[in-house]
């Protein structure tokens, strides 16, 4: 049986040291490596990780195990781990085609985590969302369908107000945003499909506007959303792509900033 860790990379500054000002010693990174959790099996699949106000690390991550969605925080002194939600296995392998569960954490002002997760099975999907309250954990379906996929690769930002906003895909391969009113779940169809679209990552700016980047399978295209005046602008980033992998963040001025790795097609 394969053995799977979960491994968190943390680096900081070396000392400084007085080389000249061209030396790439300099420029040297100390890198901590630690195992946050193990097991006899596939753990620590989909991982995502945020630091909280005292830089301390929480990551959420799927056990394929035991079928279970995990979350692991740093104390300060040790890592704490627990199970959000666990599948039965039997049910799995009896009428579960497919079960992922893509995970994204995010953290609100209180430094309580928020992680959004898909489950599913035979051609239904759900996109769920965790949030923990201080005492206990609070699970919602935000959205679900029967489409193989639903929910997948969902991206997960707390705003301003400690409300969530989640990217993700829809059904039919759409591109889907939903955020929390505070009564409700708002969704919207960004993306209506019927081509194939893989990952998707999200931002807030600073006046908490998604800005969403995805990627179009069918088209080979990294695209690029964002609202403005309660209307969705998409447009190509780049073109000839396969196999897409993205992140998205925003600078001081609320411009995107996106990395992506690919397969390029030779001509």
């Amino acid at each position: 049986m394969t053995l799977l860790l979960i491994t968190i990379l943390l680096f900081t500054f070396m000392p400084i040291i007085p080389f000249p000002a061209t030396s790439a010693s300099a420029m040297l990174l100390d890198w901590n490596i630690e195992t946050v959790d193990v097991g006899d099996g596939d753990v620590g699949l989909y991982s995502s990780v945020v630091l909280d106000s005292n830089n301390n690390p929480h990551i959420s991550y799927f056990d394929r195990t035991d079928g279970s969605l995990k979350y692991a925080k740093f104390s300060g002194t040790q890592w704490e781990i627990e199970t959000i939600e666990t599948i039965d296995l039997a049910t799995m392998y009896e009428g579960y085609s497919w079960m992922t569960f893509y995970t994204s954490i995010g953290l609100d002002s209180s430094d309580n985590p928020h992680i959004s997760y898909n489950k599913g099975y035979t051609s239904k999907g759900e996109l769920r969302y965790a949030k923990w309250t201080g005492s206990e954990w609070v699970i919602q379906t935000v959205d679900s369908e029967f489409s193989s996929g639903f929910g997948e690769f969902s991206s997960i930002i707390i705003d301003s107000t400690d409300k969530p906003h989640i990217s993700y895909k829809g059904a039919g391969y759409q591109v889907r945003y939903a955020h929390w009113t505070g009564t409700s779940w708002d969704i919207e169809i960004i993306y209506p499909g019927p081509q194939t679209v893989d990952m998707t990552s999200l931002a807030l700016d600073s006046a908490d506007g998604p800005h969403i980047i995805y990627f179009d399978r069918y088209n080979e295209d990294l695209v690029y959303a964002r609202k403005i005046s309660d209307e969705w602008i998409t447009e190509p980033v780049d073109s000839g792509l396969a196999n897409v992998y993205l992140s998205i963040d925003l600078d001081s001025a609320d411009n995107p900033c996106i990395t992506y790795s690919s397969y390029i097609h030779n001509s």
